[in-house]
């Protein structure tokens, strides 16, 4: 597949799997679907969401939405994600990367730093709930 212009971001990722590796990260790549429950004992089962998708092509893609970080968000967990167009809601409440380097750095703080992984873990729950199905039925009723 084609990673578009955004491509050059997978260079030397070979090179920092080891530090990946030596951070504790087992890194999951999901590219089916899951039940509910699946992704409820994914979600409790981490401590750290990353979302590192170099080769999306914004271009091409119509319909964009951060439901990613949301579900994260509602179980209190962080995310690390490279900044996508999708996430633009969501700023403030993840921490956008740009690169390998920036997210290692970004990752060694959250693993080190016990107040500011709950400080986040805090902020994402509290905007996960204006993604609660009561909020999301209210606006969709006043769509009438």
């Amino acid at each position: 597949m084609a990673a578009s212009a955004r491509s050059g971001l997978f260079n030397g990722f070979q090179q920092h799997l080891k530090q990946l590796l030596q951070r504790y990260i087992r890194l999951i790549e999901f590219s089916q679907f899951f039940t509910r429950q699946d992704i409820v004992n994914f979600y409790q089962d981490i401590a750290i969401q990353i979302v590192w998708r170099p080769y999306i092509d914004e271009k091409r893609i119509k319909l964009f939405n951060p439901l990613k970080l949301v579900n994260a968000a509602s179980f209190g967990i962080p995310t690390i994600a490279l900044e996508e167009r999708a996430f633009v809601e969501m700023k403030g409440y993840y921490f956008p990367v740009g690169t390998i380097e920036e997210f290692i750095a970004q990752l060694d703080e959250l693993q080190t730093s016990p107040t500011l992984y709950e400080d986040y873990a805090q902020r994402c729950i509290q905007k996960s709930e204006n993604y609660h199905i009561d909020n999301i039925s209210r606006m969709y009723q006043q769509l009438n």
